[in-house]
């Protein structure tokens, strides 16, 4: 706690002492009347204790576990647990340097009767990983003005705000559990749907005989149905140095939305019994590269683990540019018709395998990678965070190349899946996961 005495009736006591002299000097009467006005304001502010709060802080965020790029709002209730009123009680919450403030102002000016209550509010956006909160300081001085305590409460309620990557029992699980998991092919084996039928071979399975044609015929035969082989994903999570932008200071980059949804994706696929596998642009450098090649994680069923992929996925989340490395988005790009990291995917590739490439769409790259892997014949649905703005110049010229890549992208028979900054992603995925597995 810090006592702060302010000496605001300093003048008082000035023109106290000049009308005091001023009487004495001239034998007049009139000047000692007149000092008495000042002098009160002196008294006043000289007999003035320093106010004692006794007061109780609690917090509460709304939602307690937001996802990536939503607003929390963030609740501070004061409490005055003394039996005098604060009549200028000043409280400042301490937020998060990580955390910016969207709506409202962490600061409140109150007026607290004893034993009441008052509450302020302001709204954060969240970001991806574990914030704390500092202790609020309170201001309060006496009703003179002349007396001020300043004094940190250690806050009840919520201390840490969360932003969870994960969320249980989403429509996006449900819609994705309710697809098999297999794609059907068009070569006859095991399977549930009639394909052909073939000669009877020596170890066929009882189950597999063509009982009605050895009834009508007396020859074995053996039914094929048509195969079913599980639906193999492979996530592109596109982290390079021009998708680690925000909108605004404090706000998640594109390469962390990225990162959110396609682990998002992951996540809801792989709990569907669908083989998903990761990799991402622009980190070659970590513990999953090896020799300046693509961070790589399997699906599970070849080897790959789910703590490896969400490595990858924080990785991703938390990669962060250099301001030289980070492009002027007012200078123009050279459109790209061939992509380095298309030729390192196709090699990495199984036939069969289908490509979500997860981008902000920022520059031509994407654009370029989509289109060296559609020219080999890969499906390929693009998952796109908007995360240009409309108040900058800058902005406004990012929006439209943006519409641009998203537009030539549809042109060329691509899915592109839009996630604007207006509607929650689990709504998105909800409507649109019918695109991701075909």
């Amino acid at each position: 706690m810090t006592r702060y005495s302010h000496h605001r009736w300093s003048v008082g006591l000035a023109a106290t002492l000049l009308l005091v002299s001023v009487g004495l000097l001239y034998g007049s009467s009139a000047p000692f009347l007149l000092a008495v006005v000042p002098l009160a304001y002196v008294a006043y502010g000289a007999l003035s204790s320093y106010p004692e709060p006794v007061v109780g802080i609690e917090r509460s965020l709304s939602p307690e576990t937001p996802t990536p790029g939503s607003t929390v709002t963030v609740a501070v209730t004061v409490t005055n647990d003394g039996d005098r009123t604060l009549a200028d009680a000043r409280v400042v919450d301490e937020v998060p340097d990580e955390l910016a403030v969207v709506s409202g102002t962490p600061r409140a000016g109150l007026s607290i009767p004893p034993g009441e209550s008052r509450t302020f509010a302001y709204e954060v956006m969240a970001k991806r990983g574990e914030y704390a909160f500092g202790s609020p300081t309170i201001r309060v001085r006496s009703i003179s003005g002349s007396r001020i305590v300043t004094e940190t409460v250690e806050p009840s309620g919520a201390s840490t705000l969360t932003c969870s990557t994960t969320v249980e029992g989403t429509p996006l699980e449900r819609t994705a559990r309710e697809r098999t998991g297999t794609l059907p092919t068009d070569s006859g084996g095991p399977g549930l749907e009639f394909h052909s039928t073939r000669d009877y071979r020596p170890g066929d399975p009882i189950n597999r005989l063509d009982w009605r044609r050895l009834a009508r015929t007396e020859e074995l035969s053996t039914v094929n149905f048509r195969e079913e082989r599980a639906t193999r994903l492979i996530v592109v999570l596109d982290a390079r140095a021009p998708t680690r932008i925000a909108p605004h200071p404090g706000y998640p980059t594109g390469a962390g939305l990225a990162a959110y949804a396609g682990e998002r994706v992951y996540e809801a696929l792989r709990s569907a019994g669908h083989q998903v596998g990761v990799t991402a642009l622009g980190l070659e450098s970590t513990d999953l590269a090896s020799e300046g090649r693509l961070p790589w994680v399997e699906p599970p069923a070849e080897g790959g683990s789910t703590a490896a992929a969400r490595t990858l996925f924080e990785a991703a989340a938390r990669a962060e540019s250099n301001a030289s490395e980070v492009p002027d988005p007012t200078q123009r790009t050279e459109d790209a018709t061939e992509s380095a990291f298309g030729e390192q995917l196709l090699a990495r590739l199984t036939p069969g395998a289908q490509v979500l490439v997860v981008s902000p769409l920022l520059d031509e790259e994407p654009v370029a990678l989509t289109g060296t892997l559609r020219t080999h014949g890969v499906p390929v649905t693009v998952l796109s965070p908007d995360v240009t703005v409309s108040d900058t110049a800058g902005g406004r010229l990012a929006a439209v190349r943006r519409r641009n890549a998203v537009t030539t992208l549809q042109y060329r028979g691509v899915t592109v899946i839009e996630w604007p900054p207006t509607e929650s992603l689990e709504v998105v995925l909800d409507r649109s996961l019918p695109a991701v597995i075909p």
